[in-house]
């Protein structure tokens, strides 16, 4: 209420032209400020479009640039993926292990597997492979296999 109004260029007259106008019809100065209002509107239009363009531009370089990332990702997951399944097997044997390892019933088992001795009722083979021997010119035909396994009874 109290504000200060702004004040008021002076009211020209109709008839008074200014210096720029003088010597031109009032269609020509009619005609130039419809054409300095064209130009004034291609050149907000050209803005717009550098800066979009500007955009456009910055938006396709990141885009390809996540896209890049998300590649790098995917094969990340698919490597860690491949990784989880063999440490899922590793874990599901270990357990299977774990249960063998501490089951009473197969606890004698085990003693003989890691000890390598055997139960007084068996006997123990040891295969061994047979010397290797020169064929003689006079020989027509083959030797007869020799056994390759020796049995070593535990009984005295």
């Amino acid at each position: 209420m109290y504000a200060p109004q702004p004040s008021r260029s002076p009211i020209r007259r109709p008839d008074a032209r200014s210096s720029s106008d003088q010597g031109r019809s009032p269609h020509r100065a009619h005609h130039d400020r419809q054409h300095h209002a064209r130009q004034d509107v291609a050149v907000e239009v050209g803005a717009k479009l550098a800066v979009n363009l500007t955009l456009a531009v910055i938006a396709l370089v990141y885009l390809g640039r996540l896209l890049n990332y998300n590649l790098t990702q995917k094969q990340k997951l698919e490597h860690l993926q491949a990784e989880v399944v063999a440490v899922d097997e590793r874990v599901s044997k270990l357990r299977d292990q774990f249960s063998i390892q501490f089951d009473p019933h197969q606890t004698q088992q085990l003693v003989r597997q890691q000890r390598h001795r055997i139960s007084p009722n068996q006997m123990q083979v040891i295969w061994t492979t047979p010397p290797v021997t020169a064929p003689s010119p006079d020989a027509t035909q083959p030797a007869p296999p020799e056994s390759d396994a020796t049995v070593i009874s535990s009984q005295p």
